[in-house]
């Protein structure tokens, strides 16, 4: 009902799996009902089983990776990782907003819940995401940015 709600971490987990489990099932659907022999069902139903294929990895990324933030210890970056990754949850709900209505579990009215949910999300990672990825070591030739180089000087790089 609002953009705060949409972007819990139980909502977008519940989204993405209601999104995997259409798209899983239509793309199932339509090859059963294909009349056509092995061979052509494979080609004619590619687009369908990528796009099944793509969505489903990326449920069961955001599972993972919910789980593992689930594991730190910290209550306070344990948010900001729980926000991060609801982040991500919409970023892959927004690649795939046709399903999300076709599914039926968005309708046209909510149409601006994804934006804005993933606006919120920016506000409350913004203050915290140079330290965030400050916190593993990455070379500087491996990070081509001069924001969080070893030297700290971003104006001069």
């Amino acid at each position: 009902k609002s953009a705060e709600e949409f972007g819990t971490p139980t909502v977008v987990e519940e989204l993405l799996r209601a999104m995997s489990s259409f798209q899983i099932n239509s793309t199932m659907e339509k090859i059963a009902e294909d009349p056509a022999g092995k061979k052509a069902k494979a080609n004619n139903h590619a687009m369908d089983v990528v796009k099944m294929t793509q969505l489903h990895i990326r449920y069961v990324t955001y599972i993972l990776m919910a789980d593992k933030v689930k594991e730190i210890k910290d209550p306070n970056l344990r948010g900001h990782f729980t926000n991060l990754s609801v982040l991500v949850a919409l970023r892959f709900v927004s690649e795939f907003e046709q399903v999300a209505f076709a599914c039926g579990y968005l309708k046209l009215s909510d149409n601006d819940l994804i934006g804005e949910a993933f606006k919120l999300m920016l506000e409350a990672i913004r203050p915290q995401a140079i330290p965030l990825v400050e916190l593993m070591y990455i070379p500087d030739e491996v990070l081509c940015s001069a924001i969080g180089n070893s030297y700290g000087d971003i104006y001069e790089t």
